[in-house]
């Protein structure tokens, strides 16, 4: 078996070692490509952009699979780079590898192959299970979106204390932060039953549980929004709380403090609400403060953030 091995040694050595030249003059050459492109020129931005619906969630995906990129890649090359310790040894010293190196070099081999595999299949499961929620905000962004048509600012992703609210209303009918809840629906033949959440006012039923933690997050956000706004604007801000349930049918047994509705019936569930009514001059006073927050996702056409001018102190 040695005696087959060793006439090779030479040869796959010089191939790990191009394998690896050519990994390297690839990002030389990207590198050098990207500053050509950025040579003599500037960001045509002159500020920052407001986030979209999901734009949180979509960061944590993109970072995710560059995750899981590279599990694949080590699932590629850790082989490569295993090899090549026997092989260099055999090739400079000119004796033999032995059986027992061999051993361990293929121990380590499966021992990494398979953790890197599970950690590919975790991040993958989690890439899955992100990209409904990030789906559903970006659904209900988009018909929230329409209520620009009836003079009200709608803003997504509203960044809060280590967490964030998915959309902030704000219109003549108040102040609303709103939570999207995107859940999948089971598939047992009920038909319309089978995508039918019931509202109880302090819980929902789905077909198959009940979901109370949904309408307290929905509370909870409300709240921290009021006492943040009314220390930003100076007066008392109410916030309504509400929560949309992106493609289900929304039955109300009950009306609780939050309100609960389809993704289609945004328009009539917000300009319909009868709360404090805002004035032109509140309405902008408060839409100020929350695009100052919204207002911090960095153009990324050129690497150079002193290209971009910091952003004015209102």
């Amino acid at each position: 078996m040695q005696d087959l091995i060793d006439p090779i040694i030479g040869p796959l050595l010089l191939v790990l070692l191009l394998m690896w030249a050519g990994i390297g003059t690839l990002y030389l050459v990207l590198d050098r490509t990207e500053k050509a492109f950025e040579k003599g020129k500037r960001s045509p931005f002159p500020q920052e952009f407001l986030r979209g619906p999901g734009h949180s969630l979509y960061e944590k995906i993109e970072d995710l699979r560059l995750d899981f990129m590279g599990w694949l890649m080590g699932v590629m090359i850790m082989p490569a780079i295993l090899m090549a310790v026997p092989l260099s040894q055999a090739y400079l010293t000119g004796k033999r590898v032995s059986l027992g190196l061999w051993v361990m070099v293929a121990v380590v081999w499966i021992a990494t192959t398979v953790w890197l595999c599970r950690k590919a299949i975790t991040t993958f499961k989690t890439i899955r299970q992100l990209r409904l929620g990030y789906e559903g905000e970006v659904g209900v962004g988009q018909e929230l979106n329409l209520l620009m048509l009836n003079g009200y600012r709608v803003y997504h992703d509203f960044p809060a204390q280590q967490f964030n609210i998915d959309h902030v209303v704000i219109g003549p009918a108040g102040v609303f932060a709103i939570e999207t809840k995107a859940r999948s629906k089971p598939v047992t033949g009920g038909g319309k039953r089978d995508a039918t959440v019931v509202c109880h006012g302090d819980y929902l039923a789905f077909p198959n549980g009940s979901d109370y933690a949904s309408i307290e997050q929905a509370l909870r956000q409300a709240r921290w929004l009021s006492q943040w706004l009314t220390r930003a604007v100076g007066e008392k801000v109410p916030v309504k709380a509400a929560l949309v349930i992106p493609g289900w049918f929304v039955e109300r047994k009950k009306i609780g403090d939050v309100l609960v509705f389809n993704a289609r019936e945004s328009k009539n569930a917000i300009v319909g609400y009868r709360g404090a009514q805002l004035s032109a001059e509140m309405i902008q006073r408060i839409a100020h403060q929350v695009e100052e927050k919204c207002r911090d996702v960095a153009p990324k056409s050129y690497r150079d953030t002193n290209a971009h001018p910091a952003k004015p102190v209102p």
